[in-house]
């Protein structure tokens, strides 16, 4: 994934990021040490591999009255196939027309895709996940992954084998490599968890991230953390498949890592070419909620739980929480991608169109609208978020900003965007 100008090289070049002769980029490092981390990595399969033509193996077409069990046991049914050596087991077409359900349904193994015919909003050409449940009996409409919407506290809580100590005395911002005390048991291609304690020396060296809160910061979880896959070992030194986004000081906290075993994380999922309409019960405008608009189902789509997948082509609205969102996620990609008309309070905790939750890393947006958020794309998920991409992207009549939000927010890029409407200038 190069997210290059292809005029580019004939323009302004900054001395820290340049294009080399082969249209490639060339990150020099400042005075310290630091460089502009390398983003390319975002994505399905860190951008080296376009995202694959899943074939169907089920198709469905809606049902008289709930659609959940209809849907449910043809994804079910594809879920059961033996996966081919790319670990596909194939796609669910639900045919054009509104499948009206009122509880959960969840895309629970890997190598399956849930594709629709569209994601427009005619039935008749399209198709129309029509959620009628409530807040609390069906909270999400979607849920992809292994994981639960929400439970994003445990994330790599599945260590295998010990901590390792991390012996540069810094690893720099935008590295891909650092010195190990042992690769004792370490191979290629194992997958690790980078950590870099809070200590009270870091938080102080940071200044509480500049808000002067200091008991609001010594009571949050601020490890900052990454998943990475080890591509080579030479003698002490490991080098992984992506950079870190955050300076490792080894003097305000010494940094560690140590294999996962990536328990319950499910791959190679896709939704596609479809529309998860939230029905309002109180037939309210974005612009202007009344009563108990809360009361639906809060969240469109959730993947929790989950890496090298994707959505793209999809319509979610009238959420009053989440409209696409990612917990203990990693190299996913959301491709032009509509997350609309919020139904829900306008104040915190609500209307969150695209949103990267705990542990959400090396996430690609691309190609995505959004309208009447209070912040359309959003890093939510504090110190375990980073890697982020929101690339030619649009936000429409917005209430606030987008933005990584609150505690230290790290490795996000915007590129290309556009924003029009907003109700906050």
């Amino acid at each position: 994934m190069m997210l290059i100008a292809s005029n580019g090289y004939s323009q302004w070049q900054s001395s820290i990021v340049k294009y080399d002769a082969n249209g490639g980029l060339i990150y020099t490092p400042d005075a310290e040490g630091n460089k502009i981390p390398d983003f390319s990595y975002a994505g399905y399969k860190n951008g080296t591999i376009a995202i694959p033509g899943v074939a169907v193996q089920a198709t469905i077409s809606p049902v008289a009255g709930d659609n959940t069990a209809n849907i449910q046991n043809a994804i079910n049914t594809v879920a059961a196939r033996t996966p081919d050596a790319n670990g596909i087991r194939g796609a669910v077409l639900m045919d054009a027309g509104t499948y009206s359900v009122s509880g959960l349904i969840r895309i629970n193994g890997s190598g399956v895709v849930l594709r629709g015919a569209g994601s427009g909003s005619d039935p008749a050409l399209n198709t129309i996940i029509a959620s009628t449940g409530t807040k609390s009996a069906q909270p999400t409409v979607i849920i992809a992954g292994g994981g639960n919407d929400g439970s994003g506290s445990s994330a790599w809580s599945d260590k295998s084998g010990s901590n390792v100590n991390i012996t540069d005395e810094v690893v720099y911002v935008g590295d891909k490599s650092f010195t190990a005390a042992s690769t004792s048991g370490f191979a290629v291609g194992d997958n690790i968890i980078i950590v870099h304690p809070k200590t009270d020396a870091w938080v102080n060296a940071v200044d509480n991230g500049g808000t002067g809160e200091t008991t609001y910061w010594k009571s949050e979880l601020l490890d900052i953390k990454y998943n990475r896959y080890i591509t080579a070992i030479h003698g002490s030194t490991i080098t992984i498949d992506a950079p870190v986004f955050n300076t490792l000081k080894k003097s305000l906290s010494q940094s560690y890592f140590h294999k996962t075993t990536s328990s319950g994380v499910l791959n190679n999922i896709g939704i596609e070419n479809l529309r998860v309409d939230i029905l309002n019960p109180l037939n309210q405008l974005p612009t202007n909620p009344a009563g108990d608009v809360n009361n639906h189902s809060a969240n469109a789509i959730w993947l929790g739980k989950i890496q090298d997948s994707w959505i793209k082509n999809v319509t979610v609205l009238h959420f009053s929480t989440y409209g696409i969102t990612t917990s203990i996620a990693a190299r996913i990609t959301i491709d032009s991608c509509s997350s609309i008309d919020p139904i829900g309070t306008i104040t915190g905790g609500y209307r969150y169109n695209f949103c990267s939750e705990w542990a959400s890393q090396l996430i690609l947006i691309t190609n995505c609208y959004a309208s009447y958020a209070r912040h359309a794309y959003v890093s939510n998920g504090t110190s375990t978020v980073s890697g982020i991409v929101v690339y030619k992207h649009r936000a429409d009549y917005n209430y606030t900003a987008s933005e990584g939000h609150r505690l230290w927010s790290q490795g996000l890029l915007f590129d290309n965007w556009t924003n029009t409407n907003s109700f906050d200038n």
